[in-house]
Parts: C-alpha cells; structure tokens; sequence
C-alpha cells in the first residue's frame, strides 16, 4: 500500500470525453490505501453532456470514493 494514509484531491474538469477512465484511476488509488476526495469544476458539475448526466457522474464519485464532492475553491484549499 503504497499511498496508505495519503490524502489526494483528485480535481476533474470539462475533458468530458475522459470521465470514462476516472472510475479506474479511483479505484486503483484506493488499493493502493488513498484517501480520494473529487474535486470538480463547475462544468463537471452542471452540465450533463454525450458522455455522462452529470447526477449520474457525480453520484459515481460520491460512491466510488466514500466522499462528498468539492465544487468550489474556498472548500478545496485545506485538501
């Protein structure tokens, strides 16, 4: 475990067409003993696009990394 007790703010922006990887990048940060907290933008956050709706890929976050979402940049300074 290599990242064991390691605390990552993982920030996601409006790439869209790569949101298919980050339930993967997830995961495998979390075998490797991270803590992941989802840090989006706001497009990530509101809008839905061709590739995911954007409550559907927002819950995926929730639940794959066990955190609430960060969306703003007051809540991401102390991560």
């Amino acid at each position: 475990m290599k990242l064991k007790d390691l605390r990552i703010g993982l920030a996601i922006t409006g790439s869209f067409c790569n949101f298919s990887h980050i339930e993967n990048l997830i995961n495998n940060l979390k075998k490797e003993g991270a803590n992941v907290i989802p840090i989006v933008s706001y497009s990530t956050k509101n809008f839905d696009t061709k590739y995911y709706k954007k409550e559907e890929f927002l819950e995926m976050l929730r639940k794959t990394t066990g955190n609430n979402l960060i969306d703003s940049i007051v809540k991401a300074e102390p991560v």
